[in-house]
């Protein structure tokens, strides 16, 4: 009797143990069906949404585009219309504007434009339909060719890597020669080597205060003194002789260190030596190389500060130079403009705008200052909230050494 009860509850236990393993494999089963079901919704979801956001970006640049073929087609062109959208878009915004109208209409939106438009209302509008990288190493060429160093400065050193690959590949495609070559066959000595560093990208992005230090006391100091510290053992003690600027050292500070790390390095040379780096180079050195290490040192120091003063210069003189103001404003519209502008306020005691209401007039006033007074962070189409403001690199601090 006990060995069939024994028997029985072995068999019940067993089939239990059957009957829970099938409900464990039901159970899992149905949930690799739902989660598979709910994927497949999920992906199908995501499509829609992908497709919806593609749609409304597409109908914002149909939109676009059929405003700007109406404000050109017939007798008159509606100027107010153009710099309403050209000047309220960012640059990956406009792009798509092009592409749009060059496609629904088969023509070409920078042809009609120039068609359209007349004088330095024409740059700006043509400058801002442009890919940034190719309208940057067009003038890059002209600096280059020119030989006006500080707007080869201006292009590359406050720009990072990535960005002055873009401009360089440009360059190529548009010129069919290298920056480096062209700037190797157009400059020389320690001008050429400060240049051909900068386009090549290699600025880094620490920040090493024992550096600094070294860098700084290295920058400045006697011939004898480096000897010395090439030979220390040295029989017989050396007349201290006058302090020389350390030219090569000072070029790869500027194309190498991250800007921050260039900024440590001013700091810790006016406190060793008791003035500003600028006054040794303006003391030391002459020509286009001075001028170019200025520039240099001014834009590692503060880029705001530096457009600024580029913008400063475009205004002085009997005329305006009118390429270098439209290139900063343009250029800079995506990135930093608020900042160039409050700087420019800052140093001269008067406002960006009412810098370009005095020294330009029309239809080109009106574009560049709605590029200066709108908010570039909420550039796009009604009902957008796109922003392409590109942070400058976390080392950046942005002091006056």
């Amino acid at each position: 009797m006990s060995q069939q009860i024994q028997q029985e509850s072995s068999q019940y236990v067993e089939e239990f143990e059957q009957e829970s393993q099938q409900v464990v494999q039901q159970s899992e089963r149905y949930v690799e069906q739902q989660t598979g079901q709910f994927e497949q919704q999920t992906g199908q979801f995501e499509q829609q949404s992908s497709k919806s956001g593609s749609l409304k970006k597409a109908c914002a640049a149909a939109d676009d585009a059929a405003a700007l073929r109406k404000a050109m087609k017939g007798a008159g062109t509606n100027e107010k219309v153009i710099i309403d959208i050209i000047t309220h878009r960012t640059c990956a915004q406009r792009q798509e504007i092009l592409k749009c109208y060059n496609r629904e209409f088969n023509r070409d939106l920078i042809a009609d434009l120039k068609d359209e438009l007349g004088g330095h209302f024409e740059d700006v509008i043509v400058a801002l339909m442009t890919c940034q990288s190719e309208f940057l190493a067009k003038d890059l060429h002209k600096g280059i060719k020119s030989k006006k160093w500080c707007t080869v400065v201006e292009i590359l050193c406050p720009r990072n890597t990535m960005e002055i690959k873009k401009i360089t590949d440009s360059y190529v495609d548009l010129f069919e020669i290298t920056v480096t070559d062209h700037l190797a066959g157009e400059s020389q000595n320690e001008l050429q080597d400060l240049l051909v560093l900068m386009a090549r990208g290699l600025r880094g992005t620490s920040i090493d205060p024992d550096k600094a230090k070294q860098n700084a006391v290295h920058l400045y100091e006697s011939p004898t003194s480096r000897v010395q510290q090439e030979n220390t053992k040295k029989s017989a003690p050396v007349k201290e002789a006058k302090k020389e600027l350390n030219v090569v050292l000072l070029i790869q500070i500027l194309t190498h260190d991250s800007y921050g790390q260039c900024q440590l390095t001013f700091k810790e040379f006016k406190n060793l030596h008791g003035q500003f780096i600028d006054d040794v180079v303006q003391n030391e050195l002459s020509g286009d190389l001075e001028k170019a290490l200025l520039c240099s040192i001014d834009c590692c120091r503060n880029i705001p500060n530096f457009f600024a003063n580029r913008l400063r210069k475009a205004f002085e003189g009997a005329g305006t130079d009118d390429i270098t103001l439209i290139r900063v404003i343009v250029s800079r519209f995506e990135h930093d403009l608020e900042e160039v502008a409050a700087a420019y306020e800052r140093s001269y005691g008067k406002t960006l705008s009412r810098a370009v209401e005095s020294e330009t007039s029309g239809d080109y006033k009106r574009a560049l200052l709605s590029l200066i007074e709108g908010n570039p962070a909420q550039a796009g189409s009604a009902g957008t909230s796109i922003s392409t403001r590109v942070a400058e690199p976390a080392a950046l601090v942005y002091h006056h050494f």
